[in-house]
């Protein structure tokens, strides 16, 4: 009696395991590694912030317009990890997928919707780009004691801020920093490491404008002076890529006004702001 009990209990645990208990716990154990994998592997190595910058940088070279962020969420499709929704100034939409090493890996245009106007068409925008583009070169300049250049700029709804400028130092270094409609530096975000292969021209760089930088600060002065019949002294000078200008350079008179004298490669002065 007690060798049949013996065996039947033998007979039911073998189905137990049969049944797939044994591989319920099996499955079970196996699934834990497989859970940190899946965990490691969609680990951030990008912010979301720096993602709707990527993006709306991308599109606003690509179509000329003025740009911002109007929607963002995670993405595991297309090798991305964001995706973000930009709309330019005249209304086009675009999904603009971002990987986690912030790099564009798709977009597909939407459609259009409602055109959307500026900040600069607000009371509160009170700060023009170029004053924001000297801001921000001048508090990178002070932070690393390097040369540096506003390599771009674009508007900015985020941080209290009107806009963001990248600054590249002299080394390579790049920084993104938003200023206020006040014209105050609110958040400085450092990108990278200096880029060794490409990195931002020295004011001495080039045989042609050795010394370009004094030149275009006398000529500024003169000019001026010139002008306005008082003296005149330099307060920041820069390089200037714009209105096919060389130099930016602040002169501020002897009643504390400010300008902005813009000289070119041949030392005309192009514009004063």
């Amino acid at each position: 009696m007690k060798a049949t009990n013996k065996a039947a209990a033998i007979v039911s645990t073998v189905g137990f395991l049969m049944g797939g208990g044994l591989v319920a716990a099996t499955s079970a154990s196996s699934a834990v590694p497989t859970a940190i994998a899946q965990n490691h592997s969609t680990a951030l190595s990008i912010s979301r912030d720096s993602a709707r910058q990527v993006a709306v940088r991308h599109i606003e070279r690509r179509t000329g317009q003025q740009a911002r962020a109007t929607g963002s969420g995670r993405e595991n499709d297309n090798g991305a990890q964001w995706e973000i929704e930009v709309t330019t100034r005249n209304g086009r939409e675009f999904d603009v997928y971002v990987n986690s090493r912030g790099k564009v890996v798709k977009v597909l245009r939407k459609g259009k919707s409602k055109p959307w106007k500026p900040n600069n068409s607000s009371p509160r925008a009170n700060t023009s780009r170029a004053k924001a583009k000297r801001v921000a070169v001048r508090h990178i300049e002070r932070r690393t004691g390097q040369q540096a250049r506003a390599t771009w700029s674009g508007r900015e709804n985020d941080n209290g801020a009107q806009w963001e400028i990248e600054v590249t130092t002299g080394n390579g270094r790049e920084f993104d920093v938003y200023v206020s409609s006040r014209g105050k530096v609110v958040k400085v975000v450092r990108n990278g490491g200096p880029k060794k292969s490409k990195p931002a021209p020295s004011p001495t760089r080039s045989p042609a404008t050795d010394g370009s930088r004094e030149s275009a600060k006398q000529i500024a002065v003169a000019h001026m002076q010139r002008e306005f019949g008082m003296g005149a002294r330099v307060t920041w000078s820069g390089r200037e890529d714009d209105f096919g200008a060389q130099w930016e350079i602040e002169v501020t008179l002897a009643d504390g006004r400010e300008f902005d004298v813009y000289v070119n490669s041949a030392g005309e002065v192009v514009r004063v702001r």
